[in-house]
C-alpha cells in the first residue's frame, strides 16, 4: 500500500496509518485489561444481585480463643470501621465485654450500638434486645433500664410466646418499680 502512495498525500497516509497502528497497539491491550478488570471486580465485589459475601473474622476470633480479649476487641472494632452495618462484630465485642472482661456497662453500650448502628433482621434484633434485658436485670440489677426493651419486644412480637413473655416481665417490673415508689 505504501509503495503506491506518492507525494504529500502519501506522507499523510503513511503518518495516519502509523498513528492508527500505534494507537491500536497501545490502547487495545489497555481496553482489554479494563474490561477484564471490570469482570474480575464483579466476581470479587458482587453487584448486590447475588448471595451476599459472608465476612470472616478469623483474626479476631483467634485472639478470643487464645484468651487475648483486648486484641479480639480491637480486631472486631477494626471490622466495624470497615463495615458499620454488619451486626456480628458489635455483638461479639459486647459478649466479650460481658463474659470475659466482666465489663457490663461496656457490654451494654456495644449491644445498644449494635441495635442503633447496624442492620439486623428482626430475629437477631429481638435476640439482641433479650440479651440486653438479661444484662440489665440479672447481671446489673437495673430492671428499670430493661423496661423499654421489654416494651419494644412485647410490641413487635405481640401474640407470640416471646411477646407474651416480654409483656409479663414488663408487668412484673412495673409492679416492682411502683412498690418501690410507695415504699420509698
Amino acid at each position: 500500500m505504501f509503495l503506491g502512495v506518492q507525494g504529500k498525500a502519501g506522507a499523510g497516509v503513511v503518518l495516519l496509518t502509523t498513528f492508527i497502528g500505534w494507537a491500536t497497539s497501545y490502547f487495545g491491550p489497555l481496553t482489554i485489561l479494563h474490561f477484564a478488570a471490570q469482570a474480575g471486580s464483579s466476581l470479587y465485589n458482587p453487584s448486590g444481585k447475588s448471595t451476599p459475601h459472608k465476612r470472616e473474622y478469623s483474626l479476631a476470633e483467634s485472639h478470643a480463643v487464645r484468651g487475648e480479649f483486648q486484641e479480639a476487641v480491637d480486631a472486631f472494632t477494626a471490622a466495624i470501621a470497615e463495615d458499620p452495618t454488619d451486626p456480628i462484630p458489635y455483638l461479639r465485642v459486647a459478649r466479650i465485654q460481658r463474659d470475659q472482661l466482666k465489663d457490663n456497662e461496656a457490654a451494654a453500650r456495644w449491644f445498644k450500638s449494635a441495635l442503633d448502628e447496624s442492620q439486623m433482621h428482626s430475629g437477631l434484633r429481638t435476640l439482641t434486645r433479650k440479651e440486653l434485658v438479661e444484662l440489665y436485670e440479672v447481671r446489673m440489677s437495673q430492671p428499670r433500664r430493661a423496661a423499654p426493651l421489654l416494651a419494644r419486644i412485647a410490641e413487635e412480637r405481640a401474640g407470640t410466646p416471646e411477646g407474651d413473655a416480654a409483656s409479663k416481665e414488663l408487668t412484673r417490673i412495673k409492679a416492682m418499680l411502683a412498690s418501690e415508689r410507695h415504699d420509698g
